[in-house]
């Protein structure tokens, strides 16, 4: 399995995996689990789902039948989001230091 969905190896698991495959290439998008309890888990599940449903529903109708239409969608959709929580701690980190400085 780690051949046909090109994971180098099982060191990232557990992920949620979005695929397509356009003209024999295979197009993926992992999406990071927790797994450190049960309870967070579930969440972390519900949360990539609920991602992965609502990025798909961003989709305009003329790429809805266009595996690459898809799969840019909602890769780009994941890039704002990683984009947008690298911002957030950053702020968190910056309001930290400021906050020890006199």
């Amino acid at each position: 399995m780690l051949d046909v969905f090109e994971l180098e190896d099982t060191s990232k698991l557990p992920i949620l995996l979005l695929f397509t495959e356009v003209e024999g290439e295979c197009l993926k998008i992992e999406l990071n689990l927790d797994d450190s309890t049960q309870e967070s888990a579930y969440r972390s599940l519900k949360e990539q789902l609920e991602f992965s449903c609502y990025s798909l529903a961003l989709i305009k109708e003329e790429n809805i039948k266009n595996p690459e239409g898809l799969f840019a969608g909602v890769s780009m959709n994941k890039d704002h989001r990683d984009q947008w929580n690298l911002f957030k701690k950053g702020v968190g980190i910056y309001s930290a230091i400021r906050s020890l400085l006199p």
